[in-house]
């Protein structure tokens, strides 16, 4: 059985050390900007079933890309909580 993803396996030989991620304010903005420009496509029979049946429903994927751009904290966001 695997480990999760929290736990370094034991047999390891270079174990993790802290390190910070720093993304440019340019390159989020530029992301922000073609997120904001993506175009949903319209409803269709298999995006309007609500069982995933068919996948993704378009309701899914209109509120997926609502909290990216407006609810999501870049900078508030805590990776510890992954684990």
């Amino acid at each position: 059985m695997s480990q999760p993803f929290g736990k370094v396996p034991l047999t390891t030989s270079n174990k993790p050390s802290p390190f910070t991620v720093a993304i440019p304010e340019t390159q989020l903005a530029e992301f922000r900007t073609l997120l904001k420009l993506s175009k949903i496509a319209a409803p269709t029979f298999e995006s309007l079933q609500e069982d995933g049946k068919y996948g993704i429903t378009h309701k899914w994927l209109i509120e997926a890309k609502e909290f990216w751009l407006n609810k999501f904290d870049w900078f508030a966001y805590d990776i510890e909580r992954l684990f």
